[in-house]
């Protein structure tokens, strides 16, 4: 106070408008800040999070539909409605379904960004892709050579198959829960963002009229010396000039 106090009355005018520009400055930087932290979290929803789920889901439905078609020529060729051409051609291609899934699968990771548990579940179900795979090709030949073999090589086929869904649908519900953790930080960060950003303005707004209040006191000492000073002039008191001859 006793600083202000010194300073010349122009000084003092500017002083404000100095201290609003310093404010709004602050308040951009916290607004920059915090709009940056949430560009960052809408980024990784939208470009990792939904992809990688949309992916993932179109893989495990093509991985179902092509089970379900492999295991209803398995039993239509244990009907006999199935003969040998017919149950190798369309065997092949379920065979080579599965190894474009083992692909996709690899070109996950390099797509998108997973986590270490979810390279691990990655790895672990490119394995019993793997294994499914060979039993589907165990089970084209087999049926194609031995058909009284077709039900043991379809119950073969079924378990390495369920071991494969299971691990698929842990891979999908581990993306759902990173990408959920996704969407409550953001929400968390937003609401937080908000709380900050009122709280930040409030007390700008306190700490603004409450200098306001003190230079308006300054301005009202200032304007009352200066009527003092006159009126000692008016009546021919010039000792007063020496103690004024620092002030503006």
């Amino acid at each position: 106070m006793k600083f202000l106090s010194n300073i010349s009355i122009l000084s003092k005018f500017l002083l404000l408008p100095a201290l609003a520009a310093v404010c709004m400055l602050a308040l951009t930087i916290v607004y920059v800040s915090a709009r940056h932290s949430e560009d960052a979290l809408i980024s990784q929803i939208i470009y990792q999070d939904v992809p990688k789920m949309r992916e993932l889901s179109r893989q495990f439905s093509e991985f179902s539909t092509n089970h379900v078609k492999f295991i209803s020529l398995l039993t239509a060729s244990l009907k006999g409605k199935a003969g040998e051409g017919q149950l190798y051609v369309h065997g092949r291609n379920s065979i080579i379904a599965v190894n474009k899934a083992i692909s996709a699968l690899g070109n996950l990771d390099a797509s998108f960004e997973l986590n270490a548990q979810q390279r691990q579940i990655a790895e672990s179900l490119r394995h019993k892709l793997i294994r499914y795979r060979d039993r589907m090709s165990e089970a084209v030949l087999l049926a194609s050579v031995q058909a009284h073999l077709v039900a043991q090589v379809t119950l073969d086929t079924n378990q390495t198959y369920d071991a494969a869904n299971k691990e698929f649908l842990l891979f999908i519900d581990t993306v759902e829960q990173d990408a959920n953790g996704s969407i409550a930080g953001m929400r968390a960060t937003l609401h937080t963002n908000q709380i900050n950003f009122i709280i930040i303005i409030a007390a700008t707004l306190i700490f603004m009229v409450l200098f306001s209040v003190m230079l308006a006191i300054l301005f009202t000492s200032d304007i009352k010396f200066t009527i003092t000073l006159l009126t000692r002039l008016a009546h021919g008191d010039m000792a007063i000039v020496k103690q004024v001859s620092g002030r503006k």
